[in-house]
């Protein structure tokens, strides 16, 4: 995004996009999308051409007609498909760039929300829950906390394993943890997304049953305020989740950072990390467009049939008693978490050591009325699960979402 002292201006301490600019980003954002969908399409048809000569037929798209020979190559990054986008070499099925080819590796980045949170704006959900939770007195408190956090997720991740997409999905590895978060679990990390437009439906657009948005009214103006809160910027530790067994996290068009890596995640905000925290004029219009172009929040929030997930995530949140391999689990990952805030000085060696000792946290957390036992019981309805397993197929999905299919091709030796 491209600025001048025009484009932004300080208003009562604050940098408030100028509309001009607004819409100039929005209209930008319309192009991206466009020339996506037109690279794909000729992707794919590049992709079920049987023969050279069907090839050489396909026209490419007027935009990359000057690299010639090189015209498909260049065109790679800007096709839904599979690429190798995690630095730990996982393949990863990444979306159309909406940018140029230097924001493949590092695009443009928002973040909407509907008001300013102020000192826990820009914090994942799991850190302003630890924040704002009035049990949460001392350090170790929070440390608890964030314990429990993380047994949760290995309770949701264990969940998905009864999902055939989740468990066969081939365009990349799915990643359990930021499907919590887009179904409503409190996770470390803090969502983002490349597509200007869904970062402002999320700061224009007022939440009511379930999933269901509204545009905003004027009375919600006067109870919100004019301004609405819009991050962005750029972050080494970003990360694309691409497209996922579940819609939620492609369709938004998602990328993450995970705020407990280096820090405890409710001591770190995207304020000053990369990110600037700008304010837009919201008005009721702009907020009845952005609503209107994703059918009142059903593009971004698909009925995927997420019932079952929606209803485990309830009940995992206010669950008290978690089965013996969840902690045990969730233990690997939290003591790997403290030894490393030992070596930055966010905890000093007396709590690290309490907090790495296992009897010490079953005591800390049985004094918190959290119990521990062989299994975690929910009510599931096995019969939506059965029928989602039962209707999963891969090629419909990448039909559906879009995708160049690309299946992993096996040669047989004779």
């Amino acid at each position: 995004m491209k600025t001048n002292e025009k484009s932004i201006k300080i208003i009562d301490g604050k940098k408030v996009i100028m509309p001009e600019l607004l819409e100039k980003m929005l209209d930008d954002r319309d192009k991206s999308i466009e020339r996506i969908r037109v690279v794909t399409d000729a992707m794919k048809k590049l992709s079920l051409a049987k023969t050279r000569e069907e090839q050489l037929a396909i026209p490419i798209p007027t935009e990359f007609e000057i690299y010639g020979e090189l015209s498909w190559h260049a065109m790679q990054p800007y096709v839904s498909g599979f690429t190798m986008a995690d630095d730990s070499n996982l393949p990863r099925c990444s979306y159309g760039c909406m940018g140029s080819l230097a924001s493949v590796l590092f695009p443009d980045l928002y973040r909407g929300e509907m008001k300013d949170y102020g000192s826990t704006s820009g914090i994942s959900s799991l850190g302003r829950h630890i924040l704002i939770n009035k049990q949460n007195h001392s350090l170790e408190d929070k440390f608890l906390s964030f314990f429990v956090g993380i047994m949760r997720q290995v309770i949701f991740g264990e969940f998905l394993t009864h999902f055939r997409q989740f468990c066969e999905f081939p365009y990349g590895v799915p990643i359990s943890g930021l499907i919590a978060q887009h179904y409503g679990l409190k996770t470390s990390f803090i969502d983002l997304t490349d597509d200007i437009k869904v970062a402002l439906f999320f700061a224009c657009c007022k939440r009511e049953n379930g999933n269901e948005y509204r545009p905003i009214s004027n009375a919600d103006l006067s109870e919100l305020g004019d301004n609405g809160v819009i991050y962005h910027g750029h972050s080494t530790q970003s990360q694309m989740i691409g497209y996922q067994p579940f819609y939620r996290c492609h369709r938004q068009r998602g990328y993450y950072i995970d705020t407990a890596i280096e820090y405890p995640c409710w001591e770190v905000s995207l304020n000053g990390n990369g990110f600037e925290k700008l304010y837009f004029k919201r008005t009721v219009e702009l907020s009845e467009r952005l609503c209107d172009e994703f059918d009142g929040g059903k593009t971004l929030f698909p009925d995927d049939n997420y019932r079952p997930l929606v209803e485990m995530i309830d009940v995992i949140e206010k669950e008290k008693v978690f089965p013996w391999a969840a902690f045990n689990i969730a233990y690997k990952t939290f003591s790997a978490y403290v030894e490393r805030y030992q070596g930055n000085g966010s905890i000093c060696p007396d709590l690290a050591d309490c907090m790495k000792d296992k009897d010490y946290l079953v005591a800390q957390l049985h004094a918190r009325n959290y119990k521990f036992n062989d299994r975690f019981l929910a009510k599931v309805d096995h019969t939506i699960v059965n029928t989602m397993n039962d209707q999963w197929d891969p090629i419909d999905f990448a039909r559906k979402e879009g995708l160049v299919y690309q299946p992993f091709e096996i040669i047989e030796i004779q």
